[in-house]
């Protein structure tokens, strides 16, 4: 899901993506705090600049509220303050400070995880919240939601390969090949 909230200058971009992933929710909670994207992608919005994740992790090796979350970029780092820790059912941050080039255009970016179990599997939605600045902030909302949603894909994709290793059940029929994002 995309919305784009607010009017005049004050506008906010909700980007909302969810999918399955084949293991416990347990399981998935260390992949939110450490973790490396495993395959360049395959979309093309990334070949238009749009930055591609590398790896994000924990700086200082332990998490909780107030930690600091960094993750890495082919064209730079996005600095993160935890706001919310409860592991294996949701992770709250705020970015603090980026060098990305979309810096100048958002004035803040809050990230939610909301992991749910399912059957042994684990049901898990991301929503990106970003409060946008600058001149045409509805047009410059609705590039960042492309490339946001492309982002979100992409993460969960390499999550989902990661999480078919852990799988007892790996490679079996509707272990994970329902794989979706919404």
């Amino acid at each position: 899901m995309i919305a784009i909230k607010g009017a005049g200058g004050g506008r906010v971009l909700v980007v909302t993506t969810s999918v399955t992933l084949g293991v416990d929710p347990v399981e998935v909670w260390p992949l939110l705090t450490n973790s490396r994207m495993d395959r360049a992608p395959r979309c093309p919005v990334f070949a238009v600049g749009t930055p591609r994740p590398v790896a994000c992790a924990l700086p200082d090796g332990v998490g909780g509220v107030g930690a600091q979350r960094e993750c890495r970029a082919t064209q730079g780092v996005v600095r993160q303050r935890i706001t919310r820790w409860e592991p294996a059912e949701v992770l709250e941050f705020r970015m603090e400070q980026t060098d990305l080039a979309f810096a100048r255009w958002v004035a803040g970016i809050d990230e939610r995880f909301q992991l749910a179990p399912a059957d042994g599997r684990t049901r898990l939605t991301r929503t990106t919240t970003v409060a946008m600045q600058g001149a045409f902030p509805a047009l410059t909302a609705v590039a960042m939601s492309v490339g946001l949603k492309a982002v979100h894909r992409h993460v969960f994709g390499s999550w989902r390969r990661q999480c078919q290793n852990l799988s007892p059940m790996a490679g079996q029929p509707g272990s994970l090949a329902n794989f979706r994002t919404a």
